[in-house]
């Protein structure tokens, strides 16, 4: 068996040794203190930021002087979540290119590009949030300043690998080995199409939507954040709102390593550390994970699972590119 197909359960054996470690005591005794209130105020936050995340992808989209309707990027959006939820390091988000494709007739490698600048405006965007967050109380809390450094480390290596993959060059020179050895020869010609249609899509990106897609995507984040909050003051933590700002973000990058599904274990084992650092015990930190996950992403993976049951799209490639 090849290595990287047992990469995801890594994700699995740290659920499991988060789960090894809990008092249950305790972590049914901060169950039965939480705030149903509270927990429905940031529940009802995950439609605007759905919402936000879909109007984002669209100004994207624009660049290309195209209208895609929001209704239409929010069902593709949500596919894409499922799709990604089930497929080590969210590759499974690339599927809604395909609908993007299907719907306004934009070619595969240009939807493809639409896809891969949101992701990196949005890991981007949370490195900074991250950073700002993590500055704010570097002094106060034990251990976040080795946290920030290497916070700090991972954006300028995150930066230097979108610099390089922005090269229509270098990336050629480092894919063709692979392409030439592993590409199926009935697919090549598509490939390749698909690959110089991608860097001509990433020519013609509007810089102004893209900052404007860039503050959407700050406000997405904060919004996500601040469930986090009000989850822990739901359950009577009273952890500063900076502390969130500075470590939530991190959890989420960190859930797209390719080591889990949907994050399953990574969220979990990366809050009970977090929460640690701030003097929380590790039952509240895996009881904010849990609701969190109850009441936003496993709602947005089940709403993907009936679109994309209702609507599938397919990649195609060798009919269309």
């Amino acid at each position: 068996m090849r290595i990287e197909r047992l990469l995801p359960f890594i994700g699995v054996a740290l659920f499991m040794a988060v789960i090894a470690r809990l008092n249950f005591t305790m972590l049914l005794s901060a169950a039965g203190r939480v705030d149903p209130v509270l927990v429905s105020i940031s529940a009802a936050c995950t439609i605007p930021a759905l919402i936000i995340k879909a109007r984002k992808w669209t100004l994207i989209v624009k660049s290309y002087g195209i209208r895609y309707p929001l209704l239409a990027a929010s069902r593709a959006w949500l596919t894409g979540f499922f799709m990604g939820s089930i497929t080590p390091g969210r590759i499974g988000d690339l599927y809604r290119a395909f609908y993007l494709r299907r719907d306004a007739g934009v070619s595969t490698g240009r939807s493809l590009t639409t896809v891969i600048i949101d992701r990196i405006l949005d890991i981007g965007t949370l490195f900074f949030i991250s950073i700002a967050g993590l500055l704010l109380i570097v002094t106060p809390a034990a251990g976040t300043a080795q946290v920030l450094l290497i916070v700090g480390a991972a954006f300028a290596a995150f930066a230097a690998a979108v610099l390089m993959a922005m090269s229509k060059g270098l990336m050629r020179a480092v894919l063709n080995p692979l392409f030439r050895r592993f590409a199926p020869a009935v697919y090549r010609q598509a490939l390749r199409a698909v690959f110089h249609d991608f860097y001509s899509g990433v020519m013609q990106m509007d810089m102004r939507k893209l900052l404007l897609s860039s503050a959407l995507s700050v406000a997405c984040w904060v919004i996500v954040i601040m469930q986090y909050y009000v989850i822990s003051l739901s359950i009577g933590l009273g952890l500063p709102v900076a502390f969130f700002f500075g470590v939530i973000p991190v959890v989420i990058i960190l859930e797209t390593l390719p080591v889990s599904f949907s994050g399953f274990g990574i969220r979990e084992a990366s809050l009970v550390f977090f929460f640690s650092v701030a003097g929380a015990s590790a039952e509240s930190a895996f009881l904010v994970s849990i609701i969190l996950f109850v009441q936003g992403p496993l709602i947005c993976l089940f709403l993907g699972l009936f679109f994309w049951a209702r609507d599938p799209a397919r990649p195609g490639l060798r009919k269309r590119i």
